[in-house]
């Protein structure tokens, strides 16, 4: 029953009627009741009226702290949200009856918010259960099993480029306690605003990581969610600029950070960068600013350039006015000057998110031009969490294709109606496998391919391996299509 009850949605067609339903009743009988009292009604309404203005005023036009607009559905439903609780102030009598309209109003206003942002898709997310152990990094250093995995809050110097920052939050596999594998790692980002712990609470990171190690043989990327702006609001723009050092700590400080407190593969080629909104647009700049510090990026929902809001006030406000400036850190304009043939990527965006699927479809076609193994893909949703929680799942084999499968016996490899006779599994056909090694013991090739030869990954028209893992058989990791809503390569 209990798990029935997690379950319930919270967004879709049904939430959303019910949500504009408590919302319309409570205004209907806010109204009804403040006939009564025009004068004071029409003060609470002047005074909600008021304090939304000024709300969207402070975050658009004044401070605007976000680079990304907030949708401005919002700022209405804060508005009608508003209108119960101020007739709870300023009107007399009735004051338990107004109370409760207002309970109500803001129960359908943050329904209807919800809806937006997809922040809680059922009831079970407002209060998840974690399988993994929770603990700090002194815990974490003497423990030997933990079989459901950890989660390991930690903090280290930024020694080189002294950004203040945040703790990190880390997921650590249970391989990691039982074998010698030396894991790859994947570093995310949040949002701006945003936190760490995001990725572990909104992201759903935990059940997400949990479904792939016991699908993996407790094997999955040690997850490293760091802080890339410093504070909840802080739009730094992810470069050494006036707001501190932030392309340096990510790209030089964060990995010492990681490989001084894990055992991870020493190879940072191995390792990903990936982020939603500001944390994808801060990946790409990362990797396309510093090709040694990461292998691959994933970029959720970016934007098109780093950005506090407008590219006249970015540059101004962050580079001088120098446009020069700009451009020599800016992605777009690397990708057209440089060539990356050794990174992979992956770029998201929701079908209803408009300005980042615009953008992301530049940025891809540069990538591609700068010879990036890159994929573009667009899921359901817009620019919320139910695209990032569906993205990071569909690609944490990006990030897993360097666990090495020589350490895996191939009597332990899930198969799932893989025949290693024939070999054909969704169009991969033996005798087409283009194989610099086979060994019986496992499966290790330097290329697999049917139509191009590539290394590290797995795509339905790409075999690479360090490894494999299709519907599946596991090697160092696969990026399959079979999940894919839709892909551009």
């Amino acid at each position: 029953m209990a798990d029935q009850i997690r379950q319930i949605p919270l967004v879709g067609k049904i939430p959303m009627i019910i949500f504009l339903l408590l919302l319309a009743i409570a205004l209907i009988a806010t109204f009804m009741m403040g006939r009564h009292n025009v004068p004071r009604f029409l003060g609470a309404l002047g005074m909600a009226s008021a304090l939304g203005l000024l709300i969207f005023l402070v975050m658009e036009v004044w401070w605007n702290p976000f680079p990304d607009s907030t949708p401005h559905q919002t700022y209405l439903l804060i508005f009608l949200g508003l209108i119960p609780t101020f007739a709870l102030i300023t009107m007399s009598g009735h004051r338990l009856a107004y109370f409760g309209l207002a309970l109500v109003a803001w129960l359908g206003t943050l329904g209807l918010i919800n809806q937006i942002f997809y922040l809680y898709p059922v009831i079970g997310s407002l209060h998840q259960e974690v399988a993994a152990e929770q603990m700090d990094y002194e815990t974490f250093a003497s423990t030997t099993s933990a079989p459901r995995g950890a989660i390991v809050t930690l903090d280290w110097e930024a020694t080189v480029s002294e950004f203040p920052h945040r703790p990190a939050v880390a997921y650590v596999p249970p391989a990691y306690f039982t074998s010698d594998v030396k894991l790859p790692v994947l570093v995310l980002l949040a949002g701006n605003p945003g936190a760490p712990e995001d990725w572990f609470g909104l992201g759903d990171l935990p059940a997400t990581l949990d479904e792939y190690q016991r699908t993996h043989h407790g094997l999955a990327p040690i997850v490293v969610s760091v802080d890339g702006t410093g504070t909840r609001t802080q739009n730094p723009l992810c470069i050494d600029g006036p707001l501190g050092k932030v392309n340096t700590w990510l790209a030089v400080d964060v990995p010492a950070g990681i490989a001084a407190h894990f055992r991870v593969n020493p190879d940072q080629s191995t390792w990903t960068i990936g982020g939603l909104s500001y944390g994808g647009t801060c990946s790409l700049q990362i990797v396309t600013n510093n090709p040694s510090s990461y292998g691959a990026f994933l970029n959720f929902s970016g934007q098109k350039e780093p950005t506090i809001g407008s590219h006249k006030a970015t540059v101004r406000e962050f580079f001088g006015g120098s446009e020069s400036a700009f451009a020599a850190v800016d992605p777009a304009h690397l990708l057209q000057k440089n060539k990356y043939p050794h990174l992979r990527g992956a770029f998201v965006a929701g079908r209803g998110d408009l300005a980042s699927l615009s953008a992301l479809k530049h940025l891809h076609k540069l990538s591609k031009e700068a010879e990036i193994d890159a994929t573009l893909n667009t899921l359901p949703g817009s620019h919320s969490y139910q695209v990032w929680r569906a993205a990071l799942k569909q690609h944490l084999p990006l990030a897993a294709r360097a666990i090495d499968a020589q350490t895996t016996d191939a009597r332990d490899i899930e198969t799932r109606g893989f025949d290693f006779k024939r070999a054909d599994t969704g169009g991969i056909d033996a005798n087409r496998l283009d194989a610099k090694g086979l060994d019986t013991g496992g499966i290790h090739t330097n290329s697999l391919n049917t139509n191009r030869t590539n290394s590290n990954g797995l795509n339905s028209n790409r075999i690479d391996a360090s490894g494999l893992y299709a519907s599946g058989l596991y090697a160092s990791g696969v990026e399959t299509r079979a999940n894919e809503t839709s892909e551009e390569k």
